[in-house]
């Protein structure tokens, strides 16, 4: 078996009081189109992911929290290996599109 750090959650250590975090509701909706991308790299889909977490962007808590939610179905056995590329495109496009705090969110996690 692996190490454990492949699948906790990264924690982020920020001092951003006066931001409107992101509640557990959108980030339930975000899991819900995450689970809804399928085996294939839809690019609407891909787009819209990206969309709503450009929202975010500019808060490391935020970003923080909606990489997780990619995050948790990247590295999750139960996920089908099918379903991962998917997965992949979506990061990259943020990372590519999105950018703001999600750069250094992922990198620690790199």
């Amino acid at each position: 078996t692996g190490g454990t750090r492949d699948h906790q959650p990264i924690e982020v250590d920020d001092s951003e009081d006066d931001e409107e975090l992101i509640d557990d509701e959108q980030l339930d909706e975000y899991r819900e189109m995450v689970d809804n991308l399928g085996t294939f790299p839809d690019k609407v889909k891909i787009n819209s992911l990206s969309m709503v977490a450009e929202d975010h962007a500019e808060s490391r808590k935020n970003a923080s929290a909606i990489y997780n939610v990619i995050r948790e179905s990247l590295v999750s056995k139960k996920v089908s290996g099918d379903r991962k590329l998917p997965l992949v495109y979506v990061v990259d496009s943020i990372l590519k599109n999105v950018k703001g705090k999600y750069i250094p969110v992922i990198e620690a996690d790199a």
